[in-house]
């Protein structure tokens, strides 16, 4: 007689604009952004990774809006 056996992996969603990692995105993590606003070394509030944070991650943190899934 077989045996089926099932594994369920839930995979944790990334939430990189969750700079304080509280499981939400929002304004205290605006807060954080504009804060190391300007050119930056390998910050993590430079969500697109082009050395400067600036309108561009601003959008990308404005996109990721509210609970991290």
């Amino acid at each position: 007689m077989g045996v089926i056996e099932q594994t369920n992996i839930r995979l944790i969603a990334s939430c990189p604009s969750d700079f304080n990692e509280d499981g939400v995105v929002d304004v205290n993590d605006l807060l954080l952004l504009i804060a190391a606003w300007g050119s930056c070394d390998a910050y993590p509030e430079d969500l697109n990774g082009d050395g400067v944070v600036d309108v561009s991650d601003l959008l990308m943190l404005i996109a990721a809006w509210g609970a991290c899934e």
